[in-house]
């Protein structure tokens, strides 16, 4: 019995002994493999391929950002003129910055960049040939004039009388004989928006009224029945025979950051004076030579080929029955006796829609793109 509790023992050292040189011998052959393994820069190129794998999704993600940029400045747009139902052609939508509302225009800092420039792609059937400028934005509204005095043939009649031929030497004059005994004066002018473009005398003044042939004159130009052959009714509210005094002012103070440089106000039911100091002095014209308006379009037409002045739609304060407030190409505004004066033209002045946009192009001037 005691021998064979000593051959138990015997047997379970050598087995503990066999187990610790296994595990030396284990230890010893990674040891080999591990330096094998490191000689080798296998550890060195799994950790470049890593960086290279980063590297690659780094630049994935970025060209997937500047493709989602790209497709986020395209689109679809309707322009002002073409066949699509709202009287506007397909084309690509231009980046956000480049499209202007009217209240985008009338917040624009430097407006002597925007007023003047052609707006390419209004026109209208009945004058196809007219080019129109931007004359001045408000916050709902873009307004446009004709680039140049109308053709005579182009004046709209009222009940078959159209406006008298002026002087020969300027082919485009003409003058309101003809016309002004189709008109009652002042109660002609019924439409509100109308009625605010020469606010002073009609909303400040409700008691003013006239039935003088220079209001006769004015209703003419601001009977928006006959001149809508001006205003193109897909993109357009109205149009009328020309700016008023107040609309002038308004849109050539902010052309060239003069403040309230020019004002105009109703003084009696006999019609406006203006002023060239902010309103120090009045007259009914402006008479130094240092206040005259600028001789550039949109505003004043210095070349006399056609005329030599533009009618304005508001009447002068004289007493004179017929003075009408006149543009002339020298820049002076003064009120005239439309039955002796026939030198002037008519540059018609269209109002836009309140959802009508502009998009500015390459060479500065604008397009009308989709409605908001």
């Amino acid at each position: 019995m005691e021998k064979q509790r000593k051959n138990t023992r015997r047997n379970k050292g050598i087995t503990l002994i066999a187990l610790v040189i296994t595990i030396i011998i284990l230890l010893i052959l990674a040891g080999i493999s591990i330096a094998q393994l490191t000689g080798t820069g296998i550890f060195a190129k799994a950790k470049e391929a890593k960086q290279k794998y980063k590297d690659a999704e780094d630049l994935e993600n970025q060209i997937l950002s500047d493709y989602e940029s790209q497709l986020n400045s395209l689109g679809k747009s309707t322009v002002g003129s073409g066949d699509d139902g709202e009287g506007g052609m397909q084309g690509d939508q231009p980046p956000a910055s480049q499209v202007q509302s009217a209240s985008d225009l009338a917040n624009s800092e430097n407006k002597s960049e925007v007023y003047g420039k052609q707006v390419t792609n209004y026109t209208v059937e009945d004058a196809p040939d007219v080019k129109w400028d931007i004359f001045y934005a408000d916050e709902n509204n873009i307004y446009l004039i004709a680039d140049d005095y109308i053709e005579r043939s182009q004046l709209p009649a009222k009940n078959g009388k159209t406006p008298n031929d002026g002087n020969t030497t300027y082919p485009r004059a003409a003058y309101f004989t003809n016309v002004i005994a189709e008109y009652s004066g002042s109660s002609d002018i019924t439409d509100d928006r109308i009625k605010k473009l020469n606010n002073d005398y009609f909303n400040n003044h409700p008691e003013y009224t006239s039935t003088k042939d220079k209001m006769k004159a004015v209703a003419y130009m601001l009977d928006t029945e006959i001149w809508k052959k001006f205003a193109n009714e897909d993109v357009a509210d109205y149009a009328i025979g020309g700016p008023t005094i107040e609309l002038l002012f308004k849109a050539y103070n902010e052309a060239y950051g003069l403040g309230n440089k020019y004002q105009a106000k109703a003084e009696s039911s006999e019609g406006y004076k203006i002023s060239s100091d902010a309103g120090s002095t009045w007259s009914d014209s402006i008479t130094s030579r240092s206040d005259y308006l600028k001789t550039e379009k949109p505003y004043v037409i210095s070349d006399e080929t056609s005329a030599c002045g533009m009618w304005l739609a508001s009447p002068d304060d004289l007493i004179v029955p017929t003075d009408v407030l006149n543009l002339g190409a020298n820049g002076t505004i003064n009120g005239v006796p439309f039955e002796q004066w026939s030198y002037s033209g008519f540059r018609p002045l269209v109002c836009l829609k309140s959802d009508i946009q502009l998009q500015k192009s390459e060479d500065g001037n604008y397009e009308i793109v989709n409605k908001q």
